[in-house]
């Protein structure tokens, strides 16, 4: 066997079983790069995942320090690139802080560079609203004063701290000092303020990305609903993995609304309860990785024509974020459905394939593999 078709083969066989094995999304601006996932491969270094690659019918896999060589880079991507292989970033957090971080440089642009301003504002405005909730939740419980005249004296908050009586308190319900018990709170906002709480009327984006694919998802029915041929079987399928997604996503949101909903105990509890809160959080941003550019692309095709909503229909197949393995078997009786959505995606999508020819693009595996041997 050659090495092309030992690579081919290779990749035909592999249906991710864990998150990090389906990768992470990664937010290029080359066009080219669009839709591309990363994650660790068996030497664990990074390899780029990359959909309808080079114009050709196909998926290809790249190590991570040969992607320069494989495709012109914008500048912004030249040094995304290097920032994500300098820090080994490899999650959904991590990638979109240095995404956020070098673009609100300006280095990508001013329309970009605005959006990343706004984004981080939001994330720290919503962790302070999310830390000063619990320390009312907080004072509530032990009695100091009523929310609404908490609400009032926000302000004074801090001198409250320092104030032996309230300390006495704290200690005596936490026990922990002013100091370290507001140290406690502000970790606990900095990591809830992603997920809110239920009826936030203006959701943070983990929370608003579920509604997202519910309407994601209504969308994709009310169109197909008037064709017919292959697509029709496309679009079905797209809607079930957008459903799987959303259901799980809203039940780790649940899960996690459960366990945080009585404030002054999780601030408590916090040594005990962290690990399954940051589980929760972590598995509902891995959940979500990949689908607000889905969302997206669609909405963006909705108003164009019948030929552009094909195209984001081809184009949202290739990079569909479909659950691995060990998800799609927790907790239900689903044993070979990964398997069969695997295989479902690969029937529309064949890799390596040569879009003119229906053949694998020899050139360009050849190329792949050579800067894969040079790594």
């Amino acid at each position: 066997m050659s090495a092309g078709q030992g690579t081919t083969s290779h990749i035909l066989k592999q249906v991710p079983t864990t998150f990090e094995e389906r990768g992470v999304s990664l937010p290029f601006t080359t066009p080219e790069l669009r839709l591309t996932r990363g994650r660790p491969n068996e030497r664990r270094t990074l390899e780029l995942v990359l959909p309808k690659f080079a114009g050709t019918n196909a998926i290809y896999v790249v190590p991570w320090s040969a992607l320069p060589e494989v495709t012109s880079l914008t500048l912004f991507d030249r040094l995304f690139h290097a920032a994500v292989a300098e820090r080994r970033a490899t999650t959904p957090g991590a990638i979109r802080q240095i995404h956020l971080r070098m673009a609100a440089t300006g280095v990508g642009g001013g329309v970009p560079q605005e959006a990343a301003r706004r984004a981080l504002d939001d994330d720290h405005r919503r962790s302070v609203a999310t830390s000063l909730d619990l320390v009312i939740a907080c004072f509530v419980d032990l009695g100091l004063a009523t929310e609404p005249e908490l609400r009032d004296r926000v302000n004074q908050v801090p001198a409250m701290l320092k104030d032996h009586k309230v300390a006495q308190r704290l200690d005596e319900r936490y026990g922990l000092t002013a100091t370290d018990w507001y140290g406690q709170v502000i970790e606990i906002g900095r990591v809830l303020s992603f997920a809110g709480r239920p009826g936030d009327p203006s959701p943070p984006r983990l929370r608003a990305l579920i509604t997202a694919l519910g309407r994601f998802q209504a969308a994709l029915k009310e169109w197909s609903g008037g064709l017919v041929g292959d697509v029709v079987a496309m679009v079905d399928f797209i809607v079930e993995v957008v459903g799987l997604t959303a259901d799980r996503a809203d039940a780790e949101l649940r899960a996690l609304d459960a366990l945080t909903d009585d404030r002054p105990g999780l601030v408590a509890d916090w040594g005990q309860r962290r690990p399954a809160v940051t589980g929760h959080l972590g598995r509902l941003s891995w959940l979500l990785d990949g689908w607000a550019p889905l969302v997206e692309l669609w909405e963006t095709a909705i108003a164009g024509d019948h030929d552009r909503r094909l195209g984001a229909v081809d184009e949202i197949l290739r990079a569909l974020p479909i659950l691995p393995t060990a998800e799609l078997r927790t907790g239900t009786a689903q044993t070979g459905r990964a398997d069969h959505l695997h295989w479902q995606q690969r029937r529309y999508v064949r890799l390596y394939e040569d879009w003119r020819t229906g053949r694998p693009d020899a050139a360009l595996i050849r190329k792949i593999e050579q800067s894969e041997a040079d790594t």
